[in-house]
């Protein structure tokens, strides 16, 4: 049974993640050039390093700045790249350097993979408390919400998922130990390991107030307090992250008003941010994915 719904589970991902790749296509026509995130010409596989993605390139290639970059104008820290965890761009660059591939095609990889192996991970977790089908729809409804194609991306939240529905699962066997590894993994990919650090206090407190039936050993005593530590150091990387970026952000108007018809993306430009520069009604990323959800007609003619 296990291994049927696993199979599902492969089958609904990968369904679901192919479609968003269709979409990612077809934003790549509407996508202009832009020299620090693309080539000369927009191929489909730079859509996966684009915003956030340029930044774990950036340190895949070359690290993290020292010293921190300061702006000319105001000597206050600029944006850089301490703002972006370690995790994610230190294991692409070790399977860079394995086969030889560049980021795009290694990041998006990695980041596919870690949300295949999250979904496999969430779906056995929950089919052992709500039976199969639940565990499969949500898996399918995770993996299938509009900012779901960021699981194929050179992101962080595929790895992030896969390690926080590890800890989840090591917490519910009260593997203590092999949750207190994860959590701290999780505390170099995402800032989401503070909340974990009271999921880990809950378990302890539940753990703690069955000890008369079930009497707690030393070392499982030891190994708890090892985890709820652990998720606590992991949380604490968050605010060392923020304390050692701090960037100075300048908030104003676009020139324009609007993005125009070459930009398939969302509204930030460097240091700059302006209401004003998101126009939903010129942006053809937008467009397609109204037209998606409009009528399956409409998406045709996007086509």
């Amino acid at each position: 049974m296990r291994s049927s719904l696993t199979t599902r589970v492969v089958l609904v991902y990968l369904g679901l993640r192919a479609i968003s790749w269709v979409l990612l296509v077809l934003a790549s026509k509407d996508q202009g050039v832009m020299p620090d995130w693309t080539g000369p010409t927009v191929e489909p596989i730079d859509m996966t390093v684009l915003w956030d993605g340029s930044w774990y390139r950036q340190v895949a290639l070359h690290g993290y700045p020292i010293p921190l970059p300061l702006d000319p104008t105001s000597g206050h820290v600029a944006q850089n790249a301490w703002a972006f965890y370690p995790l994610f761009p230190l294991v692409s660059r070790m399977l860079m350097s394995v086969t030889g591939l560049g980021f795009p095609a290694v990041g998006s990889t990695l980041s596919l993979v870690c949300g295949l192996g999250a979904a496999v991970v969430m779906a056995g977790l929950l089919a052992e408390r709500l039976g199969q089908r639940a565990a499969l729809a949500t898996v399918a409804v995770w993996a299938a919400f509009p900012a779901a194609v960021s699981l194929q991306l050179a992101f962080t939240e595929s790895m992030a998922m896969l390690l926080l529905c590890g800890a989840l699962w090591a917490l519910a066997r009260r593997a203590w130990l092999p949750a207190a590894g994860l959590a701290l993994l999780l505390g170099l990919t995402r800032p989401i390991a503070a909340p974990l650090a009271v999921v880990v206090a809950v378990a302890l407190l539940l753990r703690w107030r069955g000890r008369h039936r079930n009497p707690i050993g030393r070392p499982e005593l030891v190994s708890g307090a090892a985890a709820l530590a652990a998720t606590c150091l992991a949380g604490t990387a968050a605010t060392a992250q923020a304390a050692a970026t701090a960037p100075s952000i300048t908030v104003g108007q676009a020139t324009t008003g609007h993005v125009g018809q070459g930009f398939a993306g969302f509204s930030y430009e460097k240091d700059r941010v302006g209401a004003g520069m998101f126009d939903a009604a010129d942006t053809d990323l937008v467009r397609l994915w109204r037209d998606f959800l409009d009528a399956p007609r409409g998406f045709l003619r996007a086509l």
